[in-house]
């Protein structure tokens, strides 16, 4: 590849120049020592104009990526959203119409009654309920008392 020359480099480093030319710059970038001066010197000269103009550029490009992938997507995630959700409302509705819930929570509640039937001693749940009860019950006496 030939040598480019300064205004080349300018317009690079203002990203003024196609996906294909930028590739093949940097290519050439890494293998040439005179070209990678002359964009030196490009990039420091245009470091007034940079800033500004390479942040609007940005902006809008990163922006109207943005646009684009949302309105490619928006209509998939809502489709995939409500497919989802039809699934899963099914699902409850047939495990809710099966009685495996019913079931589920019977169960539940027998094996919480034997636990309690064994250990003929109330749970340590109880047992906080019950301090709990006790130190508001004197605590309401106590200020109802003075």
């Amino acid at each position: 590849m030939k040598h480019l020359d300064k205004d080349f480099w300018l317009a690079y480093s203002l990203d003024r120049v196609t996906d294909m030319e930028r590739k093949l710059a940097e290519k050439h970038l890494y293998a040439c020592d005179h070209c990678l001066k002359l964009y030196a010197e490009a990039a420091e000269s245009s470091h007034g104009i940079w800033p500004e103009q390479r942040a609007e550029a940005l902006t809008e490009k990163v922006m109207s990526g943005l646009q684009s992938t949302r309105q490619n997507s928006s209509g998939h995630e809502r489709k995939t959203k409500v497919l989802h959700y039809m699934i899963a409302a099914s699902i409850t509705f047939l495990l809710m119409s099966s009685g495996v819930f019913h079931e589920l929570f019977s169960y539940t509640d027998k094996w919480r009654i034997s636990v309690i039937a064994e250990h003929d001693t109330p749970l340590l749940t109880e047992k906080v309920m019950d301090r709990t009860s006790e130190v508001l019950n004197s605590w309401v006496t106590g200020k109802t008392g003075k």
